[in-house]
């Protein structure tokens, strides 16, 4: 049979990673913009809304959590945190963006073909996107 395409949407931007932490409010601000109830919230998670509520004023402090949530409250998949790799011979030479040569073995943070050379580099080239916990 014919199968049709079909084209989907997301809230967040290609490039887009994640945050590490969300703040009360801004896990407010991300449940008013996608209209997401506190009720509807607690039954998508499966967890009482009491625990909504508790999340709301404390904030979230797990990256895995995070990405839960808002997988939740958009129903969108947020896609990957950046892991902790080591170069590997077929991808020399590389540099990273803050000029730096890096070498066979070195360990750099990766998200699916972006290399930087440290954490501290990630977070200079993509500030608005990932922030370190407190």
């Amino acid at each position: 049979g014919c199968v049709m395409a079909q084209t989907v949407t997301t809230p967040y931007a290609a490039d887009w990673i994640p945050p590490q932490t969300l703040t009360g409010a801004e896990l407010c601000r991300w449940m008013r913009r996608f209209r997401t109830t506190i009720r509807d919230l607690a039954q998508r998670m499966g967890m009482t809304q009491r625990r909504i509520r508790e999340c709301r004023r404390a904030g979230l402090g797990n990256p895995h959590a995070v990405r839960d949530w808002l997988e939740a409250i958009t129903g969108h998949d947020p896609g990957p945190r950046p892991e902790v790799a080591s170069v590997q011979r077929w991808e020399l030479p590389l540099t990273c963006r803050c000029g730096r040569r890096l070498l066979l073995g070195d360990g750099v943070w990766r998200v699916y073909r972006h290399i930087w050379c440290s954490i501290d580099c990630f977070l200079i080239d993509r500030p608005e996107l990932f922030r370190q916990s407190r």
